[in-house]
Order: C-alpha cells, then structure tokens, then sequence
C-alpha cells in the first residue's frame, strides 16, 4: 500500500511517541517493527498518513515507523501488506 504523511506538524519526538502509543493501544497485532516494506528496523514513532487507494482514500490513519523513515518521510511511502493501519479519529 503507498501512503502519504499528512503534516509537518508532528516535529517533535513527543508528539510522535503519543501517536505510537495511540497505534499500540488500538493494535492487534502489536508489531514492533517500522512499517515501511523493506525496513527491518523497530518502530519508535507513531506517523499520520493518508492512502489513494480504493475506499481508504482521504482517509487519516496511523502506522508506526522507526526514527529513520519517519524523519525522511517525504511524498510517498510504501508500507508493508501485512501492516496494521490504524483510523486515526479512535476514541481513547
């Protein structure tokens, strides 16, 4: 699936350690690695994106990613088939 960040606001490493703990909250699975496709690393921030694909298109979620893709995340990203994406208007 090819995913597009959503804002340049999530700068700080607090703002994107929450967002991680969102995504775990919610996850089934619980994977700890970043969900870019070919990136082996663990996950340590909680990224919002968007897909233009099919019905999820516009729609706002949340995956995790390691510090490394979520810093250099520009355009678009293709994550894993098997990555849990998360709807990011959950309630806690």
């Amino acid at each position: 699936m090819i995913v597009k960040k959503v804002s340049e606001d999530l700068r700080s490493h607090e703002v994107r350690e929450l967002w991680l703990e969102y995504w775990q909250h919610y996850s089934k699975k619980h994977d700890e690695y970043c969900s870019e496709a070919h990136c082996l690393n663990h996950s340590s921030d909680g990224v919002l994106v968007t897909c233009n694909c099919g019905e999820q298109q516009g729609k706002v979620f949340v995956i995790p990613l390691c510090e490394a893709h979520c810093k250099n995340l520009q355009g678009q990203l293709e994550i894993g088939d098997q990555t849990e994406v998360i709807p990011s208007n959950l309630t806690l």
